[in-house]
């Protein structure tokens, strides 16, 4: 299984949480959990909208970057170099977003 990893596709084996991560010191945390068909995410525009309403209520609206869209797109295309889904050889699947 390979993650993303502050930009990077990682083994898991070499994923890390750098221990001064607010979400680590503090448990605070928005998540997403986004389904994928064919490479395609379901319903986009409502889990972002979702996303940013929670990291907002939670204090740290700044956390979810403004071309999250763009880094969803190339990770989940697959033709993408650097993509998630099909490094782990899934065309259909889910992905969790944490910020």
């Amino acid at each position: 299984m390979k993650y993303h990893v502050d930009g990077d596709l990682v083994p898991a084996d070499e994923a890390s949480v750098n221990v001064r991560d607010r979400g680590f010191r503090y448990g605070d945390a928005a998540f997403e959990t986004l389904r994928a068909y064919g490479g395609s995410i379901f319903e986009w525009d409502a889990h972002e909208a979702r996303l940013r309403r929670t990291a907002e209520q939670l204090g740290f609206a700044d956390a979810v970057p403004d071309d999250l869209r763009e880094r969803v797109r190339e990770s989940s295309s697959r033709s993408s170099r650097g993509a998630a889904l099909p490094a782990n050889r899934c065309g259909t699947g889910r992905r969790r977003f944490r910020q």
